[in-house]
């Protein structure tokens, strides 16, 4: 499955994407997503065939973002945690280092709820985020999530114990 606009194009990894993975993870990469560190293309090969499998079973709508302009990929974003019964998923998203706050996530994340809302039929589409995220926490509020609680020690990441928030946005508020 492709997604895409004028661009960018969200599409599944492939094994020839490894190697550009550990390239483009940077301190806030590790610092806010559950990654093995140091990441190495051998972590990456396992995750996309991970990935891959997910995909194939609908369990993840997982992707790599892609500039159509360079052809590089610039970041990822996905659905995970799905729910049939509940119409609802997690979403979670990561924009490398030199490509953040140039509207890449915000086009990203109007595809990938697109995806959710009109194809998947999901009502709920939610957002688990580290406290300290600023970033993260600005580029959902622009996607139109709002902040419904707070996690108290909900991530385990170099010895501690990190906070997160919990952003949702449901169908009827998503501005198509």
């Amino acid at each position: 499955m492709k997604l895409e606009n004028e661009h960018i194009l969200l599409r599944e990894p492939v094994i020839a994407d490894a190697p550009f993975i550990p390239k483009n993870l940077d301190t806030v990469a590790f610092r806010f997503v559950p990654l093995p560190q140091p990441h190495s293309k051998k972590d990456s090969i396992e995750w996309i065939q991970k990935v891959r499998k997910e995909n194939r079973n609908k369990r993840t709508y997982q992707f790599v973002i892609v500039d159509k302009k360079t052809k590089q990929l610039v970041g990822g974003m996905g659905l995970h945690h799905m729910s049939k019964i509940n119409n609802k998923c997690e979403m979670g998203y990561l924009i490398y280092n030199k490509l953040r706050k140039k509207g890449i996530g915000f086009q990203a994340g109007q595809l990938v709820l697109e995806l959710a809302f009109r194809k998947l039929k999901l009502n709920k589409v939610s957002l688990q985020i580290d406290i300290k995220n600023k970033a993260s926490q600005a580029l959902a509020r622009k996607l139109g999530f709002f902040r419904e609680g707070r996690l108290k020690q909900e991530y385990f990441r170099n010895g501690k114990y990190y906070d997160a928030f919990i952003y949702s946005i449901f169908k009827r508020d998503w501005k198509q």
